[in-house]
């Protein structure tokens, strides 16, 4: 089901005027409802989002699902956008390749998770090795509506969909533990947060 929002609210979303939303339906920018008098337009933000990332960001800007982050380069945001699409998909392609192997759809449900999370993971580690931090691209790029349908899923694994049964095999499963290299991302950041308390008192003593 489509979840619709109105001109204020993309405008809002994006940070930018209501004009800039006229601007940007002239331009093809997708909507539900055309508005007119007595009617409000209407819009998909998921196909917003779409239109956007491609005809609108500028170099150095990438759109995702909570709004517009620009970063210093041109090769940054693209490296983001890189593994922003990677992270969508991944799950889907994962449970895709699990059916076919002969997984069941508890499997299926489970490696989809585990695979886009822990790409994740690895992914924002390495980004923040090379000074691009605060990317989190579970929350920036992947949506609801990306995830596999997973009666269809199920039915071609010879089974049915339990929402509650999947989500329990996957809660059995001990995966959440980050890797040695998120790890040492992660103390790596906070002995950053660190280092200017300690020379501040080592100044005053």
């Amino acid at each position: 089901m489509i979840e619709t929002v109105n001109r204020k609210q993309v405008a809002s979303h994006y940070g930018i005027s209501l004009p800039t939303v006229d601007a940007w339906v002239r331009k093809g920018c997708p909507f539900v409802t055309r508005g007119s008098k007595g009617v409000e337009w209407e819009f998909d933000l998921a196909a917003v989002q779409d239109w956007a990332s491609r005809f609108w960001a500028r170099p150095t800007q990438v759109v995702t699902r909570t709004g517009l982050k620009t970063f210093s380069t041109t090769e940054k945001a693209e490296v983001v956008k890189a593994f922003g699409h990677v992270a969508r998909h991944i799950g889907t392609w994962a449970a895709d390749m699990a059916v076919k192997a002969g997984g069941s759809i508890e499997i299926a449900y489970a490696l989809n998770q585990m695979l886009c999370i822990r790409f994740a993971d690895e992914a924002e580690a390495y980004l923040a090795t090379r000074g691009v931090a605060e990317v989190d691209l579970v929350e920036m790029f992947c949506r609801r509506e990306d995830e596999p349908d997973w009666q269809s899923v199920a039915q071609e694994a010879g089974g049915v969909f339990d929402e509650d049964a999947c989500e329990k095999f996957v809660n059995g499963i001990d995966w959440l533990k980050p890797s040695p290299e998120v790890l040492e991302v992660q103390a790596a950041r906070l002995r950053e947060r660190e280092r200017p308390a300690i020379l501040k008192d080592a100044s005053h003593g």
